[in-house]
């Protein structure tokens, strides 16, 4: 009986971290809804970042959000690189709560400590 038990327990572990898995994925796909886009959001942040500190010729990415996200190249740089900012943020938020909820699903020793970190 209690190998039974057993394999029940680690088959509900098993269904909970899969479920804080997708849970965190959800989580990831409502801020970035396309994925392609991302390396682009990146470029266009390292490119703020590059420019704001080393100044020089406004690199591209920057050059052509001027008028459109800010009245110039400095707005458009830190008004990207604060997005950029708070995306990471919330990114890092999302997988430290990921993590956190596998670590203690992976602790738990009943179904009821499972189920209240499974997402």
């Amino acid at each position: 009986m209690k190998i039974h038990l057993i394999a029940d327990l680690d088959a509900i572990k098993a269904a909970a971290l899969e479920r804080i898995d997708h849970v965190a994925t959800v989580a990831r796909r409502e801020l970035i809804p396309d994925p392609s886009i991302e390396p682009v959001w990146r470029r266009k942040a390292e490119a703020a970042r590059t420019w704001l500190s080393a100044g020089g010729e406004v690199p591209t990415p920057i050059a052509a959000e001027i008028g459109v996200t800010g009245p110039d190249a400095d707005a458009v740089a830190r008004i990207i690189l604060a997005k950029a900012e708070a995306l990471d943020a919330e990114l890092d938020r999302i997988e430290a709560r990921r993590i956190a909820a596998k670590a203690a699903v992976r602790r738990a020793r009943t179904q009821s400590e499972i189920e209240a970190h499974r997402g």
